[in-house]
């Protein structure tokens, strides 16, 4: 899964000890948000919007040099919401604003969820790595 601008240059300017700019020294974030994207590239990301919309917040643990999700990340579409096409999750290091780290095709897109759909990653059902 492919790490954002932010995250490989920080990586990066940490590894090679580097200290002259916004990248180190790089400190591991507290927490890790997911979010749905409607569009994502290394440096850019669009994020759904929505009246009942939020990053959800996730757990890991490391297994196997793996960062493994532990938790079960669900969102509910609800009737004021117009999500469009999920094509893309996000990982942050906030709940709003903040990095972005991670991210991750859906394949396939998730078209346009209706009200009342329930979008769930499932217990394990995502690994972060650096492949």
């Amino acid at each position: 899964m492919p790490l954002s601008t932010y995250l490989a240059n920080a990586l990066r300017d940490h590894v090679a000890g580097a200290s002259s700019d916004d990248y180190s020294p790089y400190t591991a974030p507290q927490n890790i948000y997911y979010s749905l994207l409607n569009a994502a590239t290394a440096g850019a990301f669009t994020e759904v919007s929505g009246t009942t919309y939020a990053r959800s917040s996730g757990l890991f643990a490391v297994t196997a040099g793996k960062l493994i999700s532990q938790g079960v990340e669900t969102w509910t579409v609800h009737d004021l919401d117009n999500w469009q096409t999920i094509t893309h999750l996000g990982v942050h290091d906030a709940s709003s604003g903040g990095n972005y780290l991670w991210y991750i095709p859906m394949s396939p897109n998730i078209a346009a969820p209706a009200s009342g759909d329930i979008l769930s990653l499932g217990a394990y059902g995502l690994q972060l790595d650096f492949e």
